[in-house]
């Protein structure tokens, strides 16, 4: 199992001069204790940029500039320096590395002197990290920390507990797949398939002709963009229809709701319900039709395409083109002709006629025709006249007209009705439900507006990601199939297949050890727990499912509060550290941040002694106040107390301590 031992702050923000900050004590809870604003967050801060420096600081603090940041960092309180520096060391243990420090260096230099400048060394056993031939210092030393303690798992590891409100249960990215993977240790496997993407990627490039590398290269870079957006487009959508369906769910209570009401009501009410659900119903189905023209003809009349393509002259392109075409044919007859002559012309007299003939068929489309349809070639204009008559761009306008006034009158009707239906209802308990009826309609129709958007969009890259394909199909079709070229793009593709069959399969076993522990990990903290049914967690994705007793559908499909999506964050967190092969300690800065006091209690007494072997607790007084830390002292977990206290305006110091006066006890 890993531990962290020490960690070392120096010259970074409030904690001037050295700072040793011990991390390992008897039990399996350090904490670490602040009032807010003294230096909590610079402590996780520490960890985070000790291990993994200026790569992890845009995801912190994304907008912001790392060397100027850094700068501002620096003590104000520190002693005067011909060089100025920031430094930070973490010491572990490790049981296949021993004894390991990680120190990194921010040198503060003018930017004559070349600005900002990092340094990082790493030693196991106080001995520093032995170097191939030709190795870079620091990318060794990155790739090194990167295999130890990888910053996927680092950014899961060492939490803001803050943040864990903004957790999405259903936006499962691929950097916590990733960090997934490597805690199953998979990950491996999805470095080795990136590598063989490469080398893939290489081999066919070596493959084609030499003129044709740079259009090989373009496509392959926008197939790769495409599938991104692709998948990006795919979860768009899931997410859009999961909350259509429960707002679909809600509107279908209110209707049921508002009918039971209605009917212990006046009769006007109950005439008004009715006439306000036809309306309503009116408004949906017109909304429908709305929608498709939307996303079909009218963008390409506001983009000026005419009802009638006469206008745009296209009969006399077509004729043009044709003749173009019909031109080039001619030249290459009367080239067969001038070669099969006998006696063969002189070539002065083959340079005239070949002149005249090229000077007639010169002449372009663009130049016999006025028209923006001139620059397509022929089978391109045959396409968009298939496309504009699929449209029914003939009478589009008039459709569209027709189609808007109708929505207008059917929105008007509505508006009316439901204004009628709120001063009939007004001070009964049936208004509110007219409101959220509406207003939920509106919903509804929003998402089903984004979902067609994307839905077109997803078609549209699925559609170009084909005719890229078959491009580069078209490419690699010129190259000699029986080639050692060949041959290993073929092995390669068979290898990257087993890679992901074999990833599937482990994750398949994985999912009902991560269902269970996710489940165990819940009922520590919520007390919601016992109207839990099932978990179920999809090995492909890590996709998760919660089926609550009272709640349709899935669970972590609703708006779940601040306290929720905590819940939901570290009973993933928990689930991951059990399944995991890789014993790593935790890190959580406010902890039970937006939590009521029995969820404080059992996170402080149930869940936090059981998340890690090593958990590292950075707490304001509320945190573990009101007899929390008491509770905590009686679980026998708690081990070194540390506290974080101003010594000036502009420093701290940290020193162990009995935090019992510092929670109140």
């Amino acid at each position: 199992m890993t531990h962290f031992t020490s960690l070392q702050i120096r010259n970074f923000k409030r904690f001037a001069g050295e700072n040793h900050i011990p991390l390992s004590g008897e039990g399996q809870v350090t904490v670490i204790a602040a009032q807010n604003g003294v230096g909590k967050t610079t402590v996780l801060d520490a960890f985070h940029l000790t291990l993994h420096g200026k790569r992890v600081f845009k995801e912190r603090y994304p907008g912001k500039q790392f060397n100027e940041w850094i700068h501002n960092a620096y003590s104000i309180e520190s002693e005067e320096e011909e060089y100025p520096y920031i430094q930070f060391a973490l010491e572990l243990s490790d049981p296949i590395h021993d004894d390991v420090r990680v120190q990194r260096t921010y040198w503060l230099l003018p930017e004559d002197d070349g600005g900002v400048t990092e340094e990082l060394v790493v030693t196991k056993d106080g001995k520093p990290l032995e170097l191939e031939s030709g190795e870079n210092k620091l990318d060794y030393t990155e790739a090194w920390i990167e295999a130890l303690l990888p910053l996927p798992l680092s950014r899961r590891f060492l939490v803001d507990g803050e943040r864990l409100s903004d957790f999405d249960p259903q936006e499962i990215d691929e950097e916590l797949i990733e960090s997934i993977d490597d805690l199953l240790e998979i990950g491996m496997l999805q470095k080795l398939d990136t590598h063989l993407q490469t080398i893939h990627r290489e081999t066919v490039r070596k493959m084609v002709p030499e003129d044709e590398h740079e259009t090989l290269e373009n496509l392959l870079n926008l197939r790769d963009e495409y599938k991104s957006e692709v998948t990006e487009l795919e979860s768009g959508i899931k997410s859009s229809k999961a909350q259509r369906d429960i707002i679909q769910n809600r509107i279908d209570e209110l209707n049921e709701l508002f009918q039971n009401e209605s009917l212990e009501e006046e009769s006007e009410v109950a005439n008004l319900r009715i006439g306000f659900a036809i309306k309503q119903s009116e408004l949906t189905s017109v909304r429908r039709d709305v929608l498709d023209r939307m996303t079909t003809s009218l963008p390409f009349l506001i983009a000026g395409l005419p009802v009638n393509l006469q206008d745009w002259n296209v009969a006399e392109v077509k004729a043009a083109l044709e003749s173009e075409r019909l031109n080039d044919e001619n030249l290459k007859f009367m080239s067969s002709v001038l070669n099969s002559l006998d006696p063969s012309l002189g070539e002065r007299s083959r340079n005239r006629i070949e002149k005249a003939a090229n000077d007639v068929a010169s002449s372009s489309v663009h130049e016999e025709v006025s028209s923006p349809l001139a620059h397509l070639s022929l089978d391109a204009l045959s396409i968009f006249e298939k496309r504009y008559d699929e449209l029914g761009m003939s009478e589009a306008q008039e459709d569209i007209q027709n189609t808007m006034a109708n929505a207008m009158s059917k929105l008007n009707k509505f508006n009316k009705i439901a204004t009628q239906l709120r001063s009939a209802t007004e001070g009964l308990s049936i208004s509110e439900m007219a409101n959220e009826l509406k207003e939920k309609g509106m919903e509804f129709g929003g998402l089903q507006a984004d979902i067609s958007r994307m839905s077109d969009e997803l078609l549209g890259k699925e559609n170009a990601i084909s005719t890229i394909e078959k491009q580069i199909e078209n490419i690699q079709s010129k190259t000699d199939k029986d080639s050692h070229l060949n041959r290993k793009k073929e092995t390669i593709l068979l290898l990257r297949g087993l890679l992901d069959l074999y990833a599937v399969e482990h994750r398949s076993t994985m999912a009902q050890p991560l269902e269970d522990r996710f489940k165990e990990g819940f009922e520590l903290l919520s007390r919601k727990s016992d109207r839990l049914e099932k978990i179920t967690v999809n090995p492909r994705t890590y996709q998760t499912e919660l089926k609550m007793a009272g709640f349709p559908g899935n669970w972590l499909d609703r708006d779940l509060s601040a306290t929720e999506r905590q819940h939901v964050g570290l009973s993933l967190l928990y689930a991951l550290r059990k399944v995991g092969n890789r014993p790593i300690p935790v890190v959580i800065d406010t902890p039970t941040s937006r939590m009521d006091r029995d969820h404080k209690g059992w996170s402080v007494t149930r869940f936090y002694p059981e998340l890690s072997h090593q958990v590292i607790v950075l707490a304001t007084s509320d945190d573990l106040g009101d007899g929390l830390y008491d509770e905590l002292k009686q679980t026998k977990n708690l081990g070194l107390e540390l506290l974080i206290e101003e010594i000036s305006d502009n420093s701290v110091k940290v020193s162990e301590s009995n935090l019992a006066a510092f929670f109140g006890e």
